[in-house]
């Protein structure tokens, strides 16, 4: 073996050992309405409530308590399939019970429910003119998921900053289900 190939092979095992941990599948459990987004899902941001919020609950065998959540846990919405994942303004995961599911913010261990499933909850704003990330980014798009008829995907991600980026598996949400969805 020459030393190009050397490098080759070293550099391709060092990409496929940087991936990042697998967080999981979902199931999508339901979807209603609220005015409000607890602070656990905003790190303590107060934001805005005006009832436009759609509240998603998920459920796996996958504890995010136990998953490797270093640099922060988030989640990304978008039309389905999944091409932009920051178009829609989305907060969570938390646990079903309203607490964190990061095991550094969380005062106890996550538990399975009765069902022997882990449960998370997730907000979407229903509605949103177009906005801009950071100052001279790109104008992402206003969307209203109450009035699409577009499926949403979700998912859940640890940054890794490029390194160790984890991922889980996408939630389809239908779009009939967003546009039923109850007051809560």
């Amino acid at each position: 073996m020459n030393r190009l190939d050397l490098v080759v092979v070293l550099t391709l095992s060092a990409s496929l050992g940087a991936c990042g941990d697998y967080l999981g599948d979902y199931t999508l459990d339901h979807v209603d309405v609220v005015s409000q987004v607890p602070s656990s899902a905003t790190d303590g941001v107060q934001i805005p409530s005006n009832g436009n919020y759609l509240r998603i609950g998920v459920s796996s065998n996958t504890s995010l308590y136990a998953a490797n959540t270093g640099p922060g846990l988030y989640t990304d919405a978008d039309f389905c399939p999944m091409q932009d994942p920051e178009r829609f303004i989305a907060f969570g995961p938390i646990a079903s019970d309203g607490e964190p599911v990061e095991d550094y913010k969380r005062p106890k261990e996550l538990k399975r429910g009765v069902d022997q499933r882990f449960h998370y909850l997730v907000y979407i704003k229903a509605s949103s003119p177009p906005r801009k990330l950071f100052p001279n980014s790109r104008q992402i798009s206003a969307y209203d998921l109450r009035t699409s008829k577009r499926d949403v995907c979700i998912r859940f991600h640890v940054p890794g900053y490029n390194i160790i980026r984890s991922r889980s598996g996408s939630i389809t949400i239908p779009a009939k289900l967003l546009s039923k969805a109850p007051q809560a």
